[in-house]
C-alpha cells in the first residue's frame, strides 16, 4: 500500500484521507500548520460592521470563513454578496445555509478576480477577509477592473511545533507521495527541511500539488513536482494520485 503525506491537519483533510482509503492508499497525516486568530480582531471587526458599503465579501479559503463567523452571525454575512474561491470554500459557506454568489472554475486567486470583476462596477469596493500572509492575486486582479479590494486580515497561520517531529518519523516509514494544498504549506516544509538535513529526502518524493499555484511554489522550493489536480478537493487529490501510480 502507497503512503502518502497529508500535510493539511486532520480537521481540514478527512475528506482528502478518505478519498485516499477508498484509492487503496495510506495516508500519513501530519500537519505542518495552526491556524490562529488575527492579532487584533479590531479592524475585521469594523469592517464587517459596514457590510452593506460592499459590493461583495471575498473569500479565499474556508479559514476566513470561520473567523468571520466567530463575528457576526451567518444571517448577518449572508446579507452581502459573496463570491468564494472553489468549491471547498464554497461549501464552507453552504453548510451554515448562505449563498455564494460567483465560484471561477478554476481555485486560484486570480481566476476568482476574473471571474467577479465583470460583475462589479468601477468604484466598487470589495471586503477581503484573509490570512496574515495572503498573496496578491485577488486585489491586483481586481484592480484592473477598477474595483477597489479592503484586505482585512482574519487569521494567520503558524507552523505547528511538533510537525518536525512527526515528520521525521513518518519519514523514518517511508513515504511514496506527498500532498501539497498551499504555499504556506510549501514553505513551512522548506523551513523543516533547512533545519533538519535529513528532510532533504522529502525533495525526490513525488508531490501532488492543488492547483498552479501552489505547484509552481513547489517548483521554485525544489519539490518534484508529479501532478496537479485539475481542481480543489480531496477526491480530486486521490484521483491525481492514481493516475500518478497507474491505478
Amino acid at each position: 500500500m502507497k503512503r502518502v503525506l497529508v500535510t493539511r491537519d486532520e480537521r481540514q483533510s478527512a475528506g482528502l484521507a478518505a478519498a485516499l482509503r477508498a484509492r487503496g492508499f495510506e495516508p500519513v497525516q501530519v500537519g505542518l500548520l495552526r491556524v490562529r486568530p488575527a492579532r487584533s480582531w479590531a479592524e475585521l471587526d469594523a469592517a464587517l460592521r459596514r457590510l452593506p458599503e460592499y459590493a461583495c465579501v471575498c473569500f479565499t479559503s474556508a479559514n476566513a470563513v470561520d473567523a468571520c463567523l466567530e463575528r457576526v452571525s451567518g444571517r448577518r454575512l449572508g446579507a452581502a454578496r459573496l463570491a468564494a474561491v472553489g468549491e471547498a470554500t464554497a461549501a464552507r459557506l453552504r453548510s451554515v445555509g448562505l449563498t455564494v454568489d460567483v465560484v471561477p472554475p478554476r481555485a486560484t486567486a486570480a481566476d476568482l478576480a476574473q471571474a467577479l470583476g465583470p460583475r462589479l462596477r468601477p468604484g466598487d469596493r470589495v471586503l477581503w477577509p484573509c490570512g496574515e500572509r495572503a498573496g496578491r492575486g485577488l486585489p491586483d486582479g481586481l484592480t484592473a477592473f477598477g474595483v477597489t479590494v479592503e484586505a482585512v486580515v482574519a487569521y494567520r497561520v503558524e507552523l505547528d511545533p511538533a510537525a518536525e517531529g512527526r515528520l521525521e518519523r513518518a519519514l523514518a516509514r517511508g513515504l511514496d507521495a506527498l500532498t501539497l494544498a498551499s504555499g504556506a504549506q510549501v514553505e513551512a516544509l522548506a523551513d523543516l527541511q533547512r533545519a533538519a538535513a535529513a528532510m532533504a529526502v522529502l525533495r525526490q518524493i513525488p508531490a501532488v500539488c492543488i492547483g498552479p499555484v501552489t505547484a509552481g511554489a513547489a517548483r521554485a522550493a525544489g519539490f518534484r513536482v508529479a501532478a496537479v489536480a485539475d481542481r480543489a478537493g480531496g477526491e480530486a487529490v486521490a484521483e491525481a494520485l492514481a493516475k500518478l501510480f497507474g491505478g
